[in-house]
C-alpha cells in the first residue's frame, strides 16, 4: 500500500495537560519526521469489505500472528539488550494457556494471547481484557522531567489493543511504581492518565501506587541494602484494561479477503514501542542529546521522542458508526 505524502510538521509539547483541556489542542496530531526509522507509517489498520455482511457466529483456528515492520533485525534488539522472548513465551504458554479452562461457565474466544483475549460470560456478552505498559519511555519521562504525557501513552497502548479485538472499552486500571513518592510527579502522570481516559471514554476505577526504592531505580541486592546513586524520580506505568462486545462481533481477521479496503490511521510518533532501540541509535551510537535541536523537528530530540501515543477509538468508533463492516483491525 502507497502511503503517500506524509506531514512533516511538529507541534511542541503544550505546557502541561489538563482533563478539562480540548482533545484537539493536545501534542502529537501530526506525523513525526522520525517515523522512516522506528515506525510503519500508520500505526493503526483497518481492513473492510465494501459490501455489508450479514452478523452471525463465527469461529477461527487462527492464531495471532507477529509481523515485522521495517529494517530493524531482532540481532539489532538483541544489541540494545532487550532479548529471550521465545523462551519465555514457551514458559508463559506451559504455565498459563491451561487456566483457561478454570472459570466456569465461561468460554474463551480468543484462546491464549492476542491483542486482548476474550472471554464470553454470557450469550450475548463477552468480556476483553488486556494489559501494556509504558517501557522504557518513562526514561524519556524522567530525563526531560516532564511526566504528564506519559498517562497517555500507557491508555493508548491499552485501549489501542481492545479495539483492534472488536470491544469497546469501558475501563483500566493502573499500577504505578516509584522509586520516591514525589507529589508533584504523582500528580502529572495522574492528570495526564486522567486527560487520556477522557479521550478514550473509558473509566479509572482503581489502581496501585506502590513505592519500591530498592526495585525501582536502585542499585541494592537483597543482601546488600545500601544503594548507590539511586535514580529517585525513576518510575514504572502498566495498565490492565477491559471491553465489552458481542461475542458475534469478534475480529481475528480471519474475514480479511483479497480486495478488501486498507485505511491507515497515522502515528503520532514512535508511539511506545522500541524506544531502547531508539535511544540506544539516537543517544548511544549517532551521539545525540535529548536537548538537541533536530532539522524538520523544530524541537529537540526529547521532545518528539516524549511524544504521546495516539488513542485510536474515537477513529474506530466513527468508522463503525459510518457502518463499515470492519473485517480486521492490526495495532502495529
Amino acid at each position: 500500500m502507497d502511503p503517500g505524502p506524509r506531514q512533516s510538521g511538529f507541534h511542541r509539547l503544550s505546557p502541561r495537560y489538563d482533563a478539562e483541556q480540548p482533545t484537539s489542542d493536545l501534542p502529537g496530531k501530526s506525523n513525526s519526521p522520525l517515523l522512516p526509522f522506528f515506525s510503519p507509517y500508520v500505526s493503526l489498520s483497518a481492513l473492510h469489505s465494501e459490501k455489508k455482511a450479514d452478523r452471525g457466529p463465527k469461529s477461527c483456528d487462527c492464531k495471532h500472528s507477529w509481523v515485522s515492520v521495517g529494517a530493524v533485525s531482532g540481532r539489532a534488539y538483541d544489541e540494545s539488550g532487550v532479548g529471550g522472548q521465545g523462551e519465555a513465551l514457551s514458559a508463559i504458554l506451559r504455565h498459563l494457556q491451561p487456566t483457561l479452562a478454570f472459570p466456569e461457565g465461561v468460554e474463551s474466544l480468543t484462546g491464549f494471547g492476542h491483542y486482548a483475549s476474550v472471554l464470553k460470560i454470557a450469550p450475548e456478552l463477552a468480556l476483553a481484557i488486556t494489559t501494556d505498559g509504558v517501557g522504557s519511555k518513562t526514561l524519556i519521562a524522567s530525563a526531560m522531567g516532564r511526566y504528564d504525557t506519559i498517562g497517555f501513552d500507557c491508555i493508548a497502548m491499552n485501549v489501542n489493543d481492545i479495539i483492534c479485538i472488536g470491544a469497546r472499552p469501558i475501563a483500566m486500571v493502573d499500577y504505578l511504581g516509584v522509586n520516591t513518592l514525589d507529589r508533584s510527579i504523582t500528580e502529572e502522570i495522574l492528570r495526564g492518565l486522567a486527560a487520556a481516559a477522557k479521550e478514550a471514554g473509558i473509566a479509572i476505577p482503581g489502581g496501585e501506587l506502590a513505592q519500591l526504592p530498592e526495585v525501582i531505580g536502585g542499585t541494592s541486592s537483597i543482601t546488600n541494602l545500601n544503594v548507590v546513586q539511586p535514580d529517585r524520580n525513576a518510575f514504572d506505568l502498566v495498565g490492565a484494561c477491559v471491553g465489552l462486545m458481542h461475542p458475534n462481533d469478534l475480529l481475528l481477521g480471519d474475514r480479511v479477503r483479497p480486495g478488501d479496503v486498507a485505511i491507515g490511521f497515522a502515528a503520532s510518533g514512535i508511539h511506545s514501542n522500541g524506544l531502547t532501540l531508539a535511544r540506544r541509535v539516537l543517544l548511544h551510537d549517532a551521539g545525540y542529546s535529548l536537548d538537541d535541536e533536530i532539522p524538520n523537528l523544530n524541537g529537540t530530540l526529547g521532545e518528539e521522542l516524549l511524544r504521546p501515543t495516539e488513542i485510536y477509538v474515537n477513529a474506530v468508533t466513527a468508522l463503525r458508526a459510518a457502518g463499515v463492516d470492519i473485517h480486521g483491525l492490526v495495532h502495529i
